[in-house]
This record gives structure tokens, C-alpha cells and sequence, in this order.
């Protein structure tokens, strides 16, 4: 399951740019931070007119959008009630009012170039592994989306009820399509990752989200949410040093493509809008996140870093996107969709039969839930009886100590569906650890990482099989892909403080040690 990240636009935004001197520039400075304008709004808030009837609200807002909700709520015209107001007016209010209460009792820390939000709890130890992934995905965009903001906020969420409180997104939106955040008012709002069993790649998450913060403001706020989508995406894995236009899509994800360019389903760029989060399903979310990827990777390929910044400018001027990229790619007017649809046809796509989606609902405390004895199924499992039968036999056997007879139930599962189940091939690892053959185990587990990249329990189990053949630091990239996805697991940490403290890095082994204290003190015994 691709989880969702989006930018979503919820007011109407005006496209010209405030001129000084009217009887309502504190609406003006409203419509500048609607496009991530801050510096333009603040400038223009400074000089507002005392009689000016939006002066408050633009000073409210300017709070909110700087993440001061108490301020904001004092600096919202006293007396006044939504019913009493203009529309836009209402809605501020009411916007933050939800921000305030969605974030009482949170603490914030500051870490490098961002400040980090969160309940007292296992979220506490978010923020040391965020700033890792946020700092150095700031480092490696300098220069290609403009000037880069300090003091960014992120907030975590503790569960789904105030992540659509604070965001304002549709509960079926956030179900439907498993959306788990989304970056507006100069920051980003995310769910913690204990909200889905195995958690989710909460680290590529933030790094998407603060593609979204940057592109918002070096656009003017005016970027189409594909646009914004497919650079998100794109660039999303440039904080672990992926190459770009490489690898990004899971298996998963380029089945789904393959599938729909071969039988002609593609999503059409106007269904994208306004948000990607309002597509039925999760599999046209999926189908379309992929799209667009593919899309800003022709334009990377066609145009380079300099075409794309050029491209942003010209957004940020009020251009329209398929005129210039028809101009700055070839081709005419719809030059554009033509090299587009060209080039999703040319991509080497694999139909993968053996990948379906593994979705898991979002609820409560889920990525709590270890599996010490791999008695779980995953949703491959769930979904084949015969599968289900010899799955349940295997482990029968397995705790009976019936080890090779396991592993002939275990692969007859195998055979009797037609899907690949990584909780059948961890059971299958298991199994050969326990008979000595680390070697078959590594293989069946890299395969299945190669298939269900997300599934964690996977790379976690491969982490400890790998630390037992002696290769320490691959060990150490795999556990930190671990909690790059679920970063609540216990014994996660403990395996790489040992592993630290062996290669002699005191600095991972004492935040390891620190999140395993967390972990510790606040989950249930």
C-alpha cells in the first residue's frame, strides 16, 4: 500500500498579486499566505491600516500559519462568532479553533532547521529520527526550489481523529485512500506511524511532504497538484541518497502502471485535481501517484534542474503549466501529454503477478503489535483458504518442533496461492534459521523485501539473520530502513545499540538507547 502525502488547497486563492493602498489589504495578506507567500505577507501585514475590517483575521491567520494557535485565537476579533461572519472569515476561525484544540497538551522541540510537535508517548522519539531525514533532504534541494525556509513545523499526530481535525480533510478521504499527511500553512501535519500495523515509510513521507512546503513557495502557490505530487515523489528518497529518476515506484505501484497503460486506464490529469485524496480508491490514488512520478521524470530527463526551475518561475508568474512544458519539451500546444503518453509506453514497466496491495486499516496503536512467535497473516493470507490451511498447519508444526515438516506446509502455501505472502516467507525464514541454513534465508527474505518493500517485519527479520552471518553494518542500514517504516519496535533499537556500540559509534548507540528508553517507559507491558 502507497500511503498517501498530498498538498491540499482548501480556499479559493487569488492569482494577482495584492497591490497596496485598497480599502481591505488584510484579505490581500489572507490570499498571500494561501499561496506560502510569507514574506510578501508579512511585509504587507505590517503596513495594514488600523480600520482595515480584515486586519485582525489577517493578523490570526499569520499566527496559525506560523503555528501559534494561542496567539491566533487571541487575535481573532472578540465578540464575533463564525454565524456572524463572512464566509472566509468563518472558516478561519473555525480552521483555527480546530488547530488549537488538535494540538493541546503537545510538546514541541526544536531540532536543526525544524521545530517538531507531538503528544508525551512513544512519539517522542519521532522528532531525532525525523530531523535525520528532513536535514538532509534541506541539503541535497539547495538550489533547486529557491530560498529554503527555517524553522519549519511538523506536527505528528497521535491518531486519525485529530490528524482530520487539524487537516480538515474528510475522514472517507483519509480511509479511502489512506492518506496519512499533507503539507499547508507553512508546515507540515503527519500521523504518527503507530496508527497502522507495521507502520508506514514515515521518513520518505516528511522528506515528500517538504518538496510540497518548497515547491508551494517557489511556485506562488499556483504549481497543479500533479505537478506538485509527481516532484514530491520524485524527489522524495533524495535525503537516503536515491538517484533520482530510479527506483521510485514499488512493485506494486509499476504493476498498477504496467496494467493500466497496456489496457489504455489511465488517470487523466483533470481527475487529479483538486486533490488526489478524493479519488475513489486507493488503487486509482496508487495508479495516479505513479503517473505523475513518471511524468516529472520525463520532464527531470527532458529539461534537467534548470528547465524545472525555469518552469517553476514561470508558474510563479502566472503561466499556465501545459503551455510551458509544451514550449520547454517540443512539440506544439499538447506536445506536452504526447511525449507524456509516449513515454509511459516506452518505460520497461513489469506486470508483477505475484504483487497484489497489502492494505491494513489505520486504527489505534497498531504498530504496537509484535509478532514474537510469527503467528500473524498479512492480507495475502486472509484472502486464500487454502493458503490460510497449510500457513496454520506449518506453524503447528513448526512450535511442535516439527521444523522440516513446517517448511513442507509452508511451502505448499506458497504453491496453493497466487500471490506472494511476506509473512509466509518470514515464517519460511524462521523455520531455515532454525535448522542452521541462513543462507536460504537471506535468499527467501531479500526476495520477498524486493516485492513488499514496506512490509517491515521482513527487513527486521533480515536485519537479525544477516547480524548472526556477521555483516554489522548492512545489519545497521536494514534496521534503520526498519524504523525508517515502524520505528516502535523495542527489540529494533536494542539490536542497533549493540551493533553501534560494536562498530564504535557512541552517538547512534546513545539515541538508540534513548529510544528504546522511550519505548520503555510508555508502551504497555
Amino acid at each position: 500500500m502507497k500511503f498517501r502525502v498530498l498538498l491540499v488547497l482548501f480556499f479559493s486563492v487569488a492569482l494577482l498579486t495584492p497591490q497596496r493602498g485598497k480599502a481591505e489589504d488584510g484579505k490581500a495578506v489572507i490570499e498571500l499566505l494561501d499561496r506560502s507567500q510569507l514574506v510578501a505577507a508579512d511585509r504587507l501585514l505590517a503596513g495594514l491600516a488600523e480600520d482595515d475590517p480584515w486586519k485582525a483575521y489577517a493578523a490570526a491567520y499569520m499566527a496559525y500559519y506560523r503555528g501559534d494557535y494561542a496567539a491566533a485565537r487571541s487575535l481573532l476579533p472578540k465578540g464575533s462568532t463564525a454565524a456572524g461572519e463572512e464566509g472566509r472569515q468563518a472558516a478561519l476561525r473555525l480552521r483555527i479553533e480546530a488547530g488549537w484544540n488538535a494540538t493541546l497538551g503537545m510538546l514541541t522541540r526544536s531540532l536543526g532547521n525544524f521545530r517538531y510537535r507531538f503528544r508525551p508517548g512513544v512519539d517522542a522519539l519521532l522528532p531525532e529520527y525525523a530531523a535525520l531525514a528532513l536535514e538532509a533532504q534541506r541539503e541535497q534541494l539547495v538550489g533547486l526550489l529557491g530560498e529554503l525556509p527555517e524553522s519549519v513545523l511538523v506536527e505528528f499526530y497521535p491518531d486519525v481523529e485529530s490528524f482530520v481535525q487539524a487537516s480538515g480533510l474528510p475522514l472517507e478521504w483519509v480511509k479511502t485512500t489512506q492518506t496519512v499527511a499533507i503539507a499547508k500553512w507553512g508546515r507540515m501535519l503527519v500521523l504518527s506511524p503507530m496508527n497502522r500495523a507495521h507502520g508506514y515509510p514515515w521518513l520518505d513521507t516528511l522528506a515528500h511532504e517538504y518538496v510540497h512546503l518548497l515547491l508551494a513557495q517557489a511556485s506562488g502557490g499556483r504549481a497543479p497538484v500533479w505537478f506538485h505530487e509527481g516532484s514530491a515523489k520524485l524527489l522524495e528518497g533524495m535525503w537516503r541518497g536515491a538517484e533520482r529518476g530510479v527506483g521510485f515506484l514499488d512493485p506494486w505501484a509499476e504493476s498498477l502502471l504496467a496494467a493500466a497503460v497496456e489496457e489504455g486506464r489511465l488517470v487523466s490529469f483533470a481527475q487529479m485535481h483538486p486533490s488526489m485524496a478524493a479519488l475513489p480508491s486507493s488503487e486509482m490514488a496508487s495508479l495516479a501517484f505513479a503517473q505523475v512520478a513518471c511524468a516529472l521524470q520525463l520532464i527531470f530527463a527532458r529539461i534537467g534542474d534548470d528547465g524545472y526551475r525555469r518552469v517553476v518561475a514561470e508558474l510563479a508568474s502566472g503561466r499556465d503549466l501545459m503551455a510551458v512544458l509544451d514550449r520547454s519539451l517540443g512539440g506544439g500546444e499538447g506536445g506536452f501529454e504526447q511525449h507524456y503518453r509516449g513515454h509511459l509506453k516506452n518505460l520497461p514497466l513489469r506486470r508483477l503477478a505475484a504483487v497484489r496491495e497489502l492494505r491494513f486499516e489505520l486504527e489505534p496503536g497498531a504498530a504496537e503489535v509484535e509478532d514474537e512467535d510469527a503467528r500473524q497473516l498479512d492480507p495475502v493470507l486472509f484472502a486464500d483458504r487454502k493458503m490460510q490451511d497449510h500457513t496454520r498447519l506449518g506453524d503447528l508444526l513448526r512450535v511442535r518442533g516439527h521444523r522440516e515438516a513446517a517448511l513442507v506446509e509452508y511451502r505448499r502455501a506458497q504453491a496453493a496461492g497466487p500471490f506472494h505472502s511476506p509473512a509466509l516467507a518470514n515464517k519460511q525464514a524462521r523455520t531455515l534459521r532454525s535448522l542452521g541454513q541462513l543462507e536460504d534465508a537471506t535468499l527467501i527474505l531479500e526476495d520477498s523485501v524486493s516485492l513488499y518493500p514496506e512490509f517491515t517485519p521482513t527487513t527486521t527479520l533480515l536485519a537479525e539473520i544477516v547480524a548472526v552471518g556477521g555483516d554489522d553494518r548492512r545489519a545497521v542500514d536494514l534496521l534503520l530502513r526498519s524504523i525508517a517504516l515502524n520505528p516502535f519496535n523495542p527489540a529494533v533499537h536494542r539490536m542497533l545499540e549493540a551493533l553501534f556500540i560494536r562498530l564504535g559509534d557512541q552517538d547512534g548507540a546513545t539515541r538508540e538507547a534513548a529510544a528504546s528508553g522511550i519505548l520503555q517507559d510508555w508502551l504497555r507491558p
